[in-house]
């Protein structure tokens, strides 16, 4: 599913660039490959994943703020800075000085996600990190990543990622 959504995203054949976030990533998978480390298929599995996560991060429409028009960067950073607020379309309209009608047919077309769709993956990249870099419980990282209860959080997590939290933890997906 990830690789759809960036072929979709960037095309079958994509240009990076020399300091980009992906060739360190591809270097380090590529390092432990030549070096002979292979390890097992989770830790395969576990390379392949961050792969795919540092592509999708450089490609994915509207992740870049540097590249939107200044009223839906600002909208975009206002989210990145009150992720854990109970912030919705109105507010980020109002941030980028616009309705919340034509807020939503720009962003739309600037990021190629609706405002709801994008503060809902912001905030499950937030909870995927939370859950690889803290011990804490679903409750508090759904309360950090901006979600108002947990049985939401988990149901919306399992549509970005096709895991549960407690699955996607476990894994070392990441």
């Amino acid at each position: 599913r990830l690789w759809r959504e960036l072929e979709a995203a960037a095309g079958p054949v994509v240009s990076i660039s020399p300091g980009s976030p992906v060739v360190s990533t591809l270097s380090r998978v590529l390092g432990r490959i030549v070096s002979g480390e292979r390890g097992s298929e989770f830790e395969a599995s576990r390379d392949a994943y961050a792969l795919t996560m540092s592509l999708l991060g450089e490609f994915h429409p509207g992740q870049t703020a540097q590249e939107l028009r200044p009223p839906i960067a600002r909208a975009v950073q206002f989210c990145r800075r009150h992720l854990a607020e109970p912030i919705g379309v109105p507010q980020m309209a109002a941030e980028a000085g616009y309705s919340r009608s034509h807020f939503t047919r720009v962003f739309a077309c600037e990021t190629g996600l609706s405002p709801a769709q994008f503060l809902a993956q912001l905030r499950v990249r937030e909870a995927a990190r939370l859950l690889r870099d803290t011990p804490r419980g679903l409750a508090g990282i759904a309360y950090d990543s901006g979600f108002s209860d947990t049985s939401y959080f988990c149901r919306v997590f399992r549509r970005h990622t096709g895991l549960s939290p407690n699955e996607f933890r476990r894994s070392g997906m990441y």
